[in-house]
């Protein structure tokens, strides 16, 4: 594996992604991404489960 940066976890515990990562992969601001681990590894995919709920939420009120 070929390391190509190394970046500063902040405070809150966020990384930037280098923006040629996020352009080559199509990241835009807003996008979901996956973390996975494999034994050391942290692995970062861009989401493929980040689809739009179509349907309406069912909401019930209850009266007494």
């Amino acid at each position: 594996m070929e390391k190509l940066e190394t970046r500063t976890v902040d405070d809150l515990g966020r990384i930037v992604l280098p923006w040629k990562f996020r352009e080559v992969h199509g990241l835009e601001e807003g996008a979901k991404v996956d973390f996975y681990q494999e034994n050391d590894t942290i692995v970062i995919k861009p989401s493929k489960a980040a689809v739009e709920r179509t349907e309406p939420l069912i909401m019930a009120r209850y009266f007494i």
